[in-house]
């Protein structure tokens, strides 16, 4: 195959691995939500070690939902028993098992 255009000189598949064709056109809100996954990730495995919960749910837009579960070690997705694909991120952290249809019972936390 040839081509009118000169390459670059970089493999697409160790761009791709080393994570710069990724990042290159990511947006300052698409890093912001990244490292948030990341922190939240590492908020949810401290739990986890720490026995603060033993079931999970997700719930969050779907986009962001796979960057979080993605940011999770595997160990804390195993506890995770459902997950919600809605923003609900406009809303006070109260009306959020209203919205949800989840009965409120002892022990139940919201993380807002």
């Amino acid at each position: 195959m040839t081509s009118d255009r000169s390459g670059n000189g970089k493999s697409t598949f160790s761009s791709i691995r080393s994570g710069h064709a990724l990042t290159g056109n990511k947006s300052p809100h698409e890093h912001a939500a990244e490292r948030f996954a990341t922190k939240m990730g590492d908020y949810l495995e401290t739990g986890r070690q720490q026995s603060k919960f033993d079931q999970l749910v997700l719930v969050a837009e779907p986009h962001f939902l796979g960057m979080l579960k993605s940011a999770m070690n595997p160990a804390t997705v195993r506890m995770v028993t459902d997950c919600v694909h809605k923003d609900l991120g406009k809303l006070p952290a109260d009306q959020v098992p209203l919205v949800l249809g989840i009965q409120t019972k002892s022990g139940l936390r919201v993380i807002a």
